[in-house]
């Protein structure tokens, strides 16, 4: 009996994976200068966009049911270089982004906005 109900259980549990990837796609904008700029970031290193640096510890796609878009997730740490007088002041963002729902969770600064697009 217990055999069946584990069976059941998987044949109707949607399949799901966190799949590690190396690298993110972010995409930065200064809003007062109308710039943007699509960059990619090894996971473990980080990257410049005018003063703001991005660093990513860790991205993954979560795929679901066959034929369903993935989402995915990336851990960022973005620090304004200007204000490197603490660390505590120059941190703006530290958390997971997703990119399927940008008002989850994004950088929205006055002047740069910054999201995950996906993880590669």
């Amino acid at each position: 009996m217990k055999k069946i109900i584990l069976l059941g259980l998987l044949i109707t549990t949607p399949l799901m994976a966190d799949i590690s990837r190396d690298t993110a796609i972010v995409y930065a904008v200064n809003r007062l200068k109308g710039q943007s700029k699509e960059i990619k970031i090894p996971v473990g290193e980080k990257a410049l966009f005018e003063n703001i640096s991005i660093t990513v510890k860790a991205c993954y796609e979560k795929t679901q049911q066959i034929g369903t878009e993935s989402t995915h997730w990336a851990f960022l740490q973005i620090k304004d270089l200007e204000k490197e007088a603490t660390p505590e002041e120059a941190l703006l963002f530290s958390g997971w982004m997703p990119s399927h729902n940008r008002n989850i969770s994004t950088l929205e600064d006055p002047v740069y906005d910054i999201w995950i697009k996906e993880c590669k």
